[in-house]
């Protein structure tokens, strides 16, 4: 993996590694024509399940190579991580499957993450806002 070689070289790493919240207000109001479509057809119930399964989503990238997506207080992913050179290129593996993502914008405090396309379903929140609360 190229992230153990470069990380300490690559700004755009420092600025990854930490842990990340996401900001579900934002990512919600920022959703494609499409999918506000569909979430304001969804009922009251399943906005507020919607919301709770994402309120406590995180995600934390470490100096080493390893990430932990947190997607509540049960259910966790572990895997490695990989900025490619191109600074815009994310790739997490876990459990034997690469995913790409690709970041829109990368500051010390705020990442706004756009999620891989998925054939397999349709993505109600496709891009991700997240807050940094710690190095």
């Amino acid at each position: 993996m190229g992230l153990t070689g470069n990380a300490q070289n690559n700004n755009n790493d420092d600025k990854l590694i930490g842990t990340w919240v996401l900001d579900y207000n934002k990512t919600l109001n920022n959703i494609k024509q499409e999918a506000k479509q569909y979430y304001d057809g969804m009922t009251i119930d399943r906005k507020q399940s919607l919301q709770n399964s994402f309120n406590q989503r995180k995600m934390i990238f470490e100096a080493d190579g390893n990430y932990t997506l947190v997607i509540n207080s049960e259910r966790q992913v572990t895997g490695t991580w990989d900025l490619k050179q191109d600074d815009i290129t994310l790739e997490l593996v876990a459990g034997g499957r690469t995913i790409t993502h690709s970041i829109g914008n990368l500051s010390n405090q705020n990442l706004e993450l756009h999620l891989e396309k998925s054939t397999e379903a349709k993505q109600l929140l496709g891009t991700w806002y997240l807050d940094k609360v710690s190095n």
